[in-house]
């Protein structure tokens, strides 16, 4: 029975495919009901099968459906009756699949966007970074082209709490000024030490020449040794010290120095020399005081 399966299958090559079902389901004894009731299809369609008018059927996929259930209960070759059946109806050989197609424009779309957003958030860092450089700069070429303001420490040293100002010393009317610098320079014991060393200098000088000495002369020990500005009738005059060169003022003057780099100066008063080492002094008539 098999041997002329076999020969039968070989001789159907140019058999149609419903032709070769039928040949083997007669070789085989199976009845077209019983076929229909195992594959639980109508007997309708499988008479439409067996007289290969595959138009009676649903559809292509449901005809090669069919054709492989009836090969496995048949023991057919199910290559062979596919191939028959493709021939039957001008069918190309089946290819094989190729690998299915995947869009991958969705992906390189979004990975473009973040490529952009990420260029475009560098870009405005960089462009407030620069702004904020500009903006400060203004500022900072303002700060430099202000003027330093005056430096007053070196032309006026600090004043005691109970010291008038200078300016009222200076004043021609201020005599109230120089009583209070007056008074000041008898409270300290210092001071008036000072005091009386000049006082009698110009009293050993005034005794020796039988005169008052008319001028007093300064010098300073060291360059820029100090500020001088005194009283000259109504005129106030201010000068710098140099230091050899020695500089007179009338003796009846009212005259006051500040010391801001040397310490030192050399009064000439007559024959008598007094050497000051403190800041800052003041001689008003025959009276040198000290600060």
């Amino acid at each position: 029975m098999e041997d002329w399966i076999e020969n039968q299958q070989t001789s159907s090559a140019k058999l149609k495919a419903g032709e070769m079902i039928r040949q083997a389901r007669t070789a085989a004894g199976v009845k077209a009901e019983d076929l229909c009731a195992s594959l639980r299809i109508s007997t309708a369609a499988l008479d439409a099968l067996e007289a290969s008018q595959y138009g009676r059927l649903p559809g292509d996929p449901y005809v090669r459906a069919l054709m492989m259930s009836i090969a496995r209960s048949l023991n057919m070759d199910s290559r062979k009756l596919l191939a028959a059946y493709a021939a039957d109806i001008g069918a190309l050989p089946p290819e094989i699949p190729a690998e299915a197609y995947k869009d991958v424009s969705d992906a390189q779309v979004v990975t473009h966007r973040k490529l952009f957003i990420g260029l475009l958030a560098v870009l405005l860092i960089a462009l407030l970074f620069i702004l904020a450089k500009v903006n400060s700069s203004p500022e900072k070429k303002n700060e430099m082209a202000a003027p330093a303001p005056p430096r007053t420490d070196t032309l006026a040293a600090p004043q005691p709490a109970d010291t008038m100002p200078e300016s009222a010393a200076l004043r021609p009317d201020s005599a109230v000024a120089v009583d209070s610098m007056a008074k000041a320079a008898l409270a300290d014991s210092a001071t008036a030490q000072r005091q009386k060393i000049v006082a009698d200098s110009i009293a050993a000088h005034a005794v020796k020449s039988k005169t008052t000495p008319n001028r007093i002369g300064i010098t300073a020990l060291t360059d820029s040794a100090g500020f001088r500005a005194f009283r000259t009738g109504h005129k106030t005059v201010a000068e710098t010290l140099i230091q050899g060169q020695q500089t007179e003022v009338r003796y009846g003057d009212s005259v006051t120095f500040y010391l801001y780099k040397s310490r030192s100066l050399r009064l000439s008063i007559g024959d008598s020399t007094v050497v000051p080492v403190k800041r800052r002094f003041k001689v008003i008539g025959n009276v040198l005081s000290y600060f």
